[in-house]
């Protein structure tokens, strides 16, 4: 949390800056293009308090959101075309769509060791509730989560070279210690 505080004005404008600059790319008269854009304010907050925790490492985010996407993609596509229209029951729909939700997030988290919240709970929110409606998003995704990593990660290695050498960089990609 020292980072945070040590320059906190420069370092919420920069998460302005940033978020800003991939919200005007999304849809947001959508809701879940406004969970979206929240999800990556979240994730840029959290690699500004948090730079240096395994769930805010490259890998870690990165992963996250890629796999949260391809999973929720999946699901989206077996709910919108085969399941939604099966179930009149909105509670047993609701509860089915928490289910696919947990089983991916203990996948995510048990199997492939990435977890970083927001990024699996905008995109199982998002994917499932739209399904394929949205195809563009399935590219910018990726590319604005790359955009937000490269910049706010950039940033912390230069504002704070005592605390994270460019040396350390390649341990962002690695598994945490077990």
């Amino acid at each position: 949390m020292k980072a945070m505080y040590k320059h906190r004005w420069a370092e919420l404008l920069v998460i302005a800056l940033v978020i800003s600059v991939i919200s005007l790319l999304i849809e947001i008269e959508n809701h879940a293009g406004i969970v979206l854009v929240t999800s990556l304010a979240s994730t840029a907050l959290g690699l500004m308090i948090a730079p240096g925790a395994f769930t805010n490492s490259i890998r870690s985010v990165f992963l996250s959101y890629i796999f949260a996407m391809c999973i929720s993609v999946v699901f989206g596509f077996i709910f919108s075309y085969y399941i939604d229209e099966y179930f009149t029951n909105q509670n047993l729909l609701f509860f089915t769509k928490f289910l696919v939700m947990l089983s991916a997030t203990l996948l995510l988290f048990g199997y492939f060791d990435v977890y970083h919240p927001p990024s699996i709970g905008a995109m199982l929110t998002y994917f499932i509730d739209d399904g394929f409606s949205d195809v563009g998003l399935i590219i910018f995704v990726p590319v604005s989560v790359i955009f937000l990593l490269a910049s706010i990660k950039s940033y912390i290695y230069l504002r704070h070279p005592d605390e994270f050498k460019w040396s350390d960089f390649p341990k962002e990609f690695k598994r945490p210690p077990s």
